[in-house]
């Protein structure tokens, strides 16, 4: 179980940080 949340950690982390480079590139 512990194991399931840190992987939705991780995929929500790296999501977040996908959203921030794209806005970073928007003007």
């Amino acid at each position: 179980m512990i194991r399931a949340m840190t992987t939705t950690f991780h995929i929500y982390k790296i999501k977040v940080e996908v959203i921030l480079n794209l806005s970073d590139m928007l003007p």
